[in-house]
């Protein structure tokens, strides 16, 4: 893994970059996904409209002022199927475009042309549609015609149509042509001569025409034209292919040129000079002709794919395009030249924008046509600027030490020294945290990041998958793109959700006595991170930050420590730091800040002191897969919180997050991911063949009080009179899906749907319905995938059920939730969640591998023994009868028991009344751990007793069936 003090910032700037100069710029507008780039226009005050369709019916349009800087955003709604169709500048200020329009919604139907109008402030004016309803008929192209009526090109798959309309589009003609051609292809395009007549390219063939619509000659050519232009002397120019023709306005060859590569579209200049585009094998170009065709010059358009280049009104070229040969995901551009056809450009190129205080980065830039720059950077998201280096000879990159002014908020520009019109801005605000603030563990095959604001397993480097799986320091696939704890409850009736999620609602720091936080800036506030070998490290920073840590742990705050001197309290240089597993990172937050709240899922704050505790061990076996998560969660607050939930939240990316199921097992209280079949993505973005999976175990849930015969593990103790809650329900998320989708961000209503999700409920408070049986539950896909039992993704998702998408891989979220309970003030709670991740032979053996490292975890944290509990060779200390997990449960338990020596072991159930249900156990037993379970089907819902007898040792614990 590279050093996390190290960056090399790539980022490709969007429209909104600012190449602020009169004549030359270049932009590019931010991606859109599956959209269509219509064209771009220079209007009479030189801006610019860009055009962009994206899902239908919305239009985008963009305007630019001279400059190449956005000034407005129009979002228009019209009934549109866009193509690659340019607009049309009127004579009254506005535009049109055409266009069509689908009738039906199955593949016989129909295609008419449409012609929509909008005014100089890109609003509707009006819409019209021509075309027969019995043919599939394509809108192409448009122009204004000397009477302010409209000449329209359109196209079936075979032959061209022409239409022509009066001022306001009502139809006054449509001729349609027949000829030859060597291949159908909608994609017609025409234009207007000197002496007022029209050429239409159709696929391979030219068509002359005069105004009124009659046609006058057609050629024919080998190849589909790309491209048609006119002439200043008459006649015009075509592309195909790599060749460029030279045709009179009869459309007889004049000559004939020959490229290496694919000519896409061109425009005469102003000094009868020739200005067309062209594909490179590994680039584009814009090349400068004279007018017999011969090359002046060439210049690189980088990986630009430009589709059209006109002329600018100051006799510059206007070029634009999208990013690659595809339109989806490919972001358009913008470039406008001087009228040399050169740009002088400067673009900031940043891919990272995370920094940490005082980390060295290396700012990159491209440039053209300039000798030297000046670097400033922003706090304030641009308002004010402040220097780093003025006059730095154009070297393309500089190294610039971060300051230690932490922030959310910040900017990059870069200025040409000598021409500070020009100048370029990072698009992305990025961030600058102190070191403190995010940290990670690496102990073992897991690297996992964590912040001091809730955030888990989130990369702060590239904003993506921060848990990544295996290597350790060294790992590069990611397996979890964000988790979290959240929480929700009801404050004097009104429910309340706060957590870590996509958004994270917390901010560091104690509640103090007065129920106020905290809010001094203190680095005992940052993540402490202590490791038992830190003493055998080699000198050097890494080590010297695990002394500090240790030697200065804040015990006083909660942090785990060993109390050496048994006073009950923290003593620095007398108690000692306790490590949890060998590596221990902790932190402390709270959740006061209203705008945080407000900000992840519109709620208040309820008042709670969270200390998080993550920790794993530097071993070889199933724990060198395993991370623990403890929270100790403290009610601060003056309020009681009813009906309190935890639910440990996952974005499980396995790799190539694409291809995922969810599912969960009630009788470990654990969630896990999966990979839908054998193979998962490539290199860094997937783990290939066998693809493991990765699951959250719920080892310790909330504690409730309970009878004197229940125990409840708290603080590393058994604790009798109460228990802990299991996993009370698990319900999938499915992304794309309206089935449960992620809750809404930043307003009260994802506080109710959160909540929802929290109650084993939909988002909108809907049951979950198992398809296979019919009955609700609170526990989605509790199924066995590997069994091939029950309701699992997949196979046991019956066809057709609720809606078609959900039978579908894809990006997952799972929850595994404990709850509810009643939060009184003062009260401290804790959970622990275990992350695990295991790979098997394919990926269905990884799910059994997975849980067979779970019940190993499982045993490891209570028992302090990595082993099935059937294992004989563990001697035990002491009897013990466990509680039963699950508990309650339907229709299988689990109940766990500990004998130290040989002994006659009697295990009953009783109803509530005395009469024996069962024998389990009836047998002598030698000493070791041992689990049973016990089929509660053929009973009637109800509290039952199960009694343990070994040796001299007599115990008694309640068990809950619930049908």
């Amino acid at each position: 893994m590279k050093k996390i003090k190290t960056f090399f910032i790539l980022l490709f700037l969007c429209l909104s970059s600012y190449n602020a100069q009169v004549i030359t710029f270049d932009s590019v507008y931010t991606r859109y996904k599956n959209f269509n780039y219509l064209g771009s226009e220079q209007r009479k005050d030189s801006s610019y409209l860009v055009a962009i369709a994206i899902y239908n019916p919305t239009m985008k349009i963009v305007h630019i002022d001279q400059k190449g800087r956005v000034i407005g955003y129009n979002d228009l709604t019209v009934e549109l199927f866009l193509r690659s169709n340019p607009l049309c500048n009127t004579s009254d200020g506005g535009w049109t475009v055409v266009s069509s329009i689908i009738k039906g919604k199955n593949p016989n139907s129909y295609v008419n042309i449409s012609l929509t109008k909008f005014s100089s402030d890109n609003k509707l004016e009006w819409q019209k549609f021509y075309g027969d309803s019995l043919l599939k008929e394509y809108g192409m192209m448009v122009m204004q015609m000397d009477d302010s009526g409209f000449l329209i090109l359109a196209g079936t798959y075979v032959n061209p149509i022409l239409i022509r309309t009066d001022s306001l589009g009502n139809l006054i003609w449509m001729k349609h042509y027949k000829y030859p051609a060597l291949f159908s292809n909608i994609d017609c395009q025409f234009i207007k001569l000197a002496d007022d007549k029209l050429v239409i390219a159709n696929s391979s063939s030219l068509l002359g025409v005069n105004q009124n619509g009659d046609s006058l000659w057609t050629t024919k050519l080998d190849m589909k034209v790309n491209s048609i232009t006119p002439l200043a002397d008459g006649g015009f120019l075509a592309c195909v292919n790599t060749k460029l023709y030279k045709f009179n306005k009869s459309g007889n060859i004049l000559w004939q040129k020959d490229f290496p590569f694919k000519l896409t579209d061109m425009v005469e200049t102003y000094d009868k000079k020739i200005a067309l585009v062209s594909y490179g094998q590994n680039n584009r170009f814009l090349k400068i002709l004279d007018e017999d065709g011969n090359l002046i010059r060439q210049k690189s358009l980088y990986n630009y794919n430009a589709l059209f280049v006109k002329e600018a009104l100051d006799k510059g070229l206007i070029i634009s395009g999208a990013s690659d040969y595809i339109a989806v995901y490919s972001p358009p551009w913008l470039m406008k030249t001087n009228n040399e056809y050169e740009v002088k450009r400067l673009s900031l190129t940043l891919s990272n924008y995370t920094f940490f205080i005082n980390d060295s980065i290396t700012i990159n830039w491209r440039s053209e046509a300039v000798n030297k720059v000046d670097l400033y950077y922003s706090t304030d998201d641009g308002v004010n600027w402040i220097e780093i280096v003025k006059n730095l000879p154009d070297t393309s990159s500089y190294v610039w030490v971060v300051p230690e002014t932490p922030t959310i908020k910040g900017k990059l520009k870069i200025v040409d020294a000598e021409y500070p019109e020009l100048f370029d801005i990072s698009e992305i605000s990025f961030r600058i945290f102190d070191p403190g603030t995010i940290n990670y563990i690496d102990i073992n095959q897991i690297l996992m990041f964590v912040g001091n604001n809730g955030m888990g397993s989130h990369d702060p480097r590239s904003d993506g998958a921060g848990l990544y799986w295996p290597g350790g320091k060294d790992a590069t696939i990611g397996a979890v793109f964000q988790d979290g704890l959240i929480w929700g409850g009801k404050v004097n009736g009104v429910i309340n959700v706060n957590g870590n999620t996509h958004r994270n609602g917390l901010q560091p720091g104690k509640i103090l006595s007065n129920g106020l936080p905290d809010t001094t800036t203190k680095p005992i506030y940052n993540i402490w991170k202590i490791r038992k070998d830190w003493e055998s490290l080699p000198p050097g920073s890494e080590r010297d930050a695990f002394e500090y840590n240790y030697n200065n742990w804040p015990g006083e705050l909660g942090a785990p420590y060993e109390d050496i001197n048994h006073d009950g309290q923290y003593t620095k240089g007398i108690d000692k730091p306790k490590f949890e597993g060998d590596e221990t990172l902790w932190f402390v937050a709270n959740d006061l800040d209203s705008t945080i709240t407000h900000y992840t899922y519109g709620s208040e704050p309820i008042g709670l002191e969270v200390q998080a505790t993550t920790y794993g061990y530097n071993r070889t076996d199933d724990l060198a897969d395993v991370v623990f998560k403890k929270y100790k969660i403290i009610n601060k607050s003056n309020s009681i919180v009813e009906d309190m939930y935890f639910g440990y939240w996952s974005d499980t990316d396995l790799g190539d997050g694409n291809d995922d199921y969810v599912g969960c097992d009630t009788l470990l209280n654990f969630g896990f991911t999966y990979n839908a079949d054998n193979i998962d993505g490539s290199g860094n973005y997937g783990y290939g063949t066998p693809p493991p999976a990765l699951g959250y175990l719920l080892l310790q849930g909330p504690k409730q009080t309970s009878n004197s015969s229940d125990s409840a593990f708290f603080n590393n103790f058994w604790h009798n009179g109460f228990k802990n809650l299991g996993m009370s329900s698990f319900v999938p998320n499915m992304k794309g899906s309206f089935w449960t989708h992620d809750p809404s961000q930043g307003r009260y209503e994802g506080t109710l749907q959160f909540y929802n999700l929290l109650n084993g409920l939909r988002n909108e408070g809907e049951p979950m319905i198992d398809p296979n049986t019919g009955d609700t539950t609170k526990f989605g896909l509790a199924g066995d995938p590997v069994a091939e039992i029950g309701w699992y993704e997949g196979k046991g998702w019956p066809p057709g059920y609720d809606i078609t998408p959900i039978h579908y891989p894809g990006d997952r979220r799972l929850m595994v939730t404990s709850g509810s309970f009643n939060f009184a003030p003062g009260d401290t709670q804790e959970v622990v969640y275990a992350i695990i991740i295991g790979r098997g032979t394919d990926n269905i053996n990884s799910i059994k591998v997975l849980k067979d490292k779970t019940k190993a975890v499982k045993n490891f944290y209570y028992l302090g023994i990595l082993s099935d509990v059937n294992d004989s060779k563990i001697i035990p200390e002491e009897y013990k009868l466990y509680q039963n997990f699950p508990n309650p449960f339907n229709p299988t338990t689990t109940i766990k028991y500990s004998i130290p020596e040989r002994s006659g072991v009697e295990l009953k159930i009783f109803d509530v009344l005395g009469k024996e249900v069962t024998t389990l156990v009836n047998e002598e037993k030698t000493a070791g751990n041992y689990e049973v379970k016990f089929d509660g089907s053929k009973l009637a819902s109800g509290i039952y007793i199960y009694r343990l007898k070994a040796g001299n040792y007599f115990n008694t614990k309640k068990l809950v069936l619930i049908k």
